[in-house]
């Protein structure tokens, strides 16, 4: 049985955010991770944003250390000490 078309859009955007992950100190260009998606550039920034609910750009800024640290929106939990500003995760389907 096939997934249905969101799973499947989920899928695919979870394997790219993986990439980010795992290449954060290479050069992340659109067209490069269109393709880990088996998206077009053009389908695949729309798919990225309405499944992340943030951009492609500021998934990856998030995720860069030497970036994240210097956005307004990062938090270190003071009991824990656990940095919260890497927000773009792998999205989970419902």
């Amino acid at each position: 049985m096939q997934l249905p078309a969101q799973h499947a859009y989920v899928a695919r955007i979870n394997r790219v955010v993986d990439y980010i992950g795992a290449h954060l100190a290479e050069i992340l260009d659109l067209q490069t991770l269109a393709g880990v998606a088996h998206f077009s550039p053009w389908h695949f920034h729309r798919v990225f944003q309405a499944v992340t609910g943030e951009t492609l750009a500021d998934c990856v800024s998030r995720r860069r250390p030497g970036v994240a640290i210097y956005r307004e929106d990062f938090s270190i939990d003071s009991e824990t000490g656990v940095f919260n500003g890497l927000l773009c995760v792998p999205v989970r389907p419902l």
